[in-house]
C-alpha cells in the first residue's frame, strides 16, 4: 500500500510542499538555470526526502534532465516524479522526563537501554538517520521543534492553530521527519506537539506508552496479556496471598500490568483481601522498600511492575533471610538482559525491545505516507487556498494545511513472552501436580 501511495507523488506535488511552480521543481532536479541556487538546494532536499535519486554530478550541468531522467511534464501526461524509493526519514527519539525523573538517569534502568538499542539498529537497517534528544521541560520541546521548523511560532502555537511565517518554507524543511516518543505523560504534555506536529504532516509514535485521544500511533507490548500470564503461573502454583508491586507512574502500561494480575488471581479464585497492592517506585530502591510491607501481610509470591523493582525484592529477601523461591516466589516484568544473570534467575514476562522498535519506525513510514498523499490530495483540488491571517503569521487549521484530517492513531501490540526461571516455586506447604508449574515451553536452558 505504501508503494502505491509513493507512486502519487508528481513534480506539483512536490512543488506544493516547496511553494513554487512545477516548471520550478523540473528546471531544479534537472540542473537547468533559471533557478536560485538557495531554491535549488531545498528542492533537492525535499526531493532527496521523497526517495528521488539525485546525482550531485549532475546538477548545475545543462544537459543533465536527459541524465537524471526528468523531463519536462506535458499536459497529456502524469508528472510523476522519477526513480521514486522508499526515503529516508530523520527520526528523533524524544526521551521525555517531564514530570518522571526515571528517565534522565537510563543507567537505572537497562530496559530503556535495550529499547534504545532497538531503534537504533532499526534505523541503521532501513537507513534511516537516527538522533535522540533528552527532554526535561517545555522549553527543551519549544528548542527541539524551533530547530525543526524555525518558521512556527512554537510559543504562541496551539493544538488548533499554527503560527507561521512562512508555511509552504516550513512544510518543505520539515516534512520527512519524523518523531519517536518516549515519556510515559498524561495527555496533556503532548498538547499541542503532536496535534501540531501531525498538521505539519510530521509523524509521532509513542513507545512503550499509549494515550487515547491522540492524533499518533503507539506501539506497546502486550502488558494486559503478559500479567495475566505471570499471575496465572503464580496461582497455579497455590499461591494464595499475592501482593503486585505497581509502578509509580501515570502510564497505561503500569495500569494495565496491575490490570493483567489482578485479572490472573481473580480468575483463579483469590478475592481482593487475598491480593495486597502495593504502589513503588519503578526502580531497584522501589521493590527493596516495598517487601517488608509485602511480607507483613502474608503475601508469599510478587508480582513486580518491572524486573528493577523486583531485583530490590530480590535483595532484601536476601538481606532477611527470606528463602527464594521455597518461602517467597518473586516475578519481574521486561526480561532486561540482567534477569537472567541473577542467582536465582528471574521470572519474568519477556519484552521484544527489537521489535518495538522496528514497528515504531514501521508506523512512521506508514504515517508519511499517508501525510504525503494527503498533501498530493490537496495540491490537486487547490492550489490558492485562502487562509486567515493572525498578526505577522498565519493560521493554518486542519482543513488547510494540506496534510489531511487529523484523527486518532491506532495501538500496536507486541506479544509478551512467559519465561519461567528460578525465582518462582510451589507455596510453602503446597504440592503441584507435574507439568503445572512450569510448562517445558516456557523454560529457559
Amino acid at each position: 500500500m505504501a508503494d502505491k501511495v509513493a507512486d502519487r507523488v508528481t513534480l506539483r506535488n512536490i512543488a506544493a510542499i516547496a511553494g513554487v511552480a512545477p516548471s520550478t521543481v523540473y528546471r531544479a532536479l534537472a540542473g537547468k538555470e533559471g533557478v536560485s541556487e538557495q531554491t535549488r538546494e531545498r528542492i533537492v532536499h525535499l526531493a532527496q526526502q521523497l526517495g528521488i535519486k539525485i546525482q550531485p554530478q549532475q546538477l548545475g550541468a545543462g544537459e543533465a534532465g536527459a541524465a537524471t531522467g526528468v523531463d519536462e511534464p506535458a499536459a497529456s501526461q502524469p508528472e510523476f516524479a522519477p526513480g521514486l524509493a522508499r526515503p529516508g526519514l530523520a527520526v528523533t527519539l524524544i526521551i521525555d522526563s517531564r514530570g518522571n525523573p526515571f528517565l534522565r538517569d537510563l543507567s537505572d534502568n537497562p530496559f530503556y537501554l535495550e529499547l534504545i538499542a532497538g531503534l537504533s539498529e532499526a534505523s541503521q537497517a532501513l537507513g534511516y538517520r537516527f538522533s535522540i534528544e533528552m527532554v526535561t521541560s517545555d522549553e527543551d520541546l519549544v528548542a527541539i521543534f524551533r530547530h525543526m521548523a524555525p518558521e512556527v511560532d512554537w510559543r504562541r502555537t496551539t493544538a488548533g492553530e499554527i503560527v507561521l511565517t512562512d508555511r509552504r518554507r516550513a512544510l518543505s524543511r520539515i516534512f520527512g521527519r519524523g518523531i519517536v516518543w518516549l515519556g510515559y505523560q498524561p495527555r496533556d504534555a503532548y498538547v499541542p506537539w503532536v496535534p501540531v506536529l501531525t498538521r505539519l504532516g510530521v509523524p509521532t509514535v509513542l513507545c512503550d506508552h499509549y494515550v487515547s485521544g491522540l492524533p499518533c500511533d503507539a506501539v506497546v507490548s502486550d502488558n494486559i496479556g503478559g500479567a495475566r500470564e505471570l499471575g496465572a503461573h503464580v496461582a497455579s502454583l497455590g499461591h494464595r496471598r499475592v501482593c503486585i508491586l505497581r509502578q509509580a507512574l501515570s502510564s497505561a502500561a503500569s495500569w494495565e500490568r496491575t490490570l493483567g494480575f489482578q485479572t490472573a488471581c481473580y480468575e483463579a479464585g483469590l478475592t481482593h483481601s487475598d491480593v495486597k497492592l502495593i504502589v513503588a517506585d519503578p526502580t531497584f530502591e522501589g521493590g527493596y522498600e516495598a517487601l517488608p510491607e509485602a511480607l507483613a501481610d502474608g503475601a508469599t509470591a510478587i508480582l513486580c511492575g518491572n524486573d528493577m523493582m523486583a531485583m530490590g525484592v530480590l535483595r532484601r529477601a536476601a538481606e532477611l533471610g527470606v528463602r527464594v523461591p521455597e518461602a517467597l516466589s518473586v516475578c519481574g516484568f521486561d526480561d532486561i538482559a540482567t534477569s537472567r544473570r541473577l542467582t536465582p534467575a528471574l521470572t519474568t514476562a519477556g519484552v521484544d525491545q527489537r521489535a518495538i522498535g522496528r514497528e515504531a519506525l514501521r508506523r512512521l513510514w506508514v504515517r508519511s505516507q499517508l501525510a504525503l498523499a494527503a498533501i498530493a490530495e490537496a495540491s490537486e483540488k487547490a492550489q490558492d487556498e485562502s487562509r486567515e491571517v493572525a498578526g505577522n503569521g498565519m493560521a493554518v487549521t486542519g482543513e488547510d494545511h494540506g496534510c489531511g484530517e487529523v484523527v486518532e492513531g491506532v495501538r500496536i501490540v507486541v506479544p509478551t513472552r512467559l519465561i519461567v526461571r528460578e525465582t518462582t516455586g510451589p507455596a510453602p506447604g503446597k504440592l503441584v501436580a507435574v507439568g503445572v508449574s512450569r510448562p517445558a515451553s516456557d523454560q529457559e536452558e
